[in-house]
């Protein structure tokens, strides 16, 4: 990954349900990702994200299968929150 590289990141969300594991009020969401550079598709699937009133936590697991450059998996990460925050109300 170079610094002159260019990504671009398309989020939708799938479906939500709420989260068996954790706490009440924790919820779960798949959210189909597509990470583009300027050549061609890096990655196209859905990605799990837990959220509660604390956070938004995206699924590490599936972004290290998703995405093997680290750098590019806290971008991911990153985006992910972005995008998840404004929705979390409505979900």
């Amino acid at each position: 990954m170079n610094r002159d590289d260019t990504y671009t990141f398309k989020f939708h969300i799938l479906d939500n349900y709420p989260s068996a594991i954790d706490e009440a009020g924790s919820k779960e969401i798949r959210v189909t990702t597509t990470i583009k550079n300027e050549q061609h598709i890096l990655f196209e699937g859905p990605i799990r994200v837990k959220f509660n009133q604390f956070g938004i936590f995206p699924s590490v697991p599936d972004m290290a299968e998703a995405i093997s450059n680290a750098t590019l998996r806290r971008l991911l990460m990153s985006e992910l929150k972005r995008y998840v925050k404004p929705h979390r109300k409505f979900l």
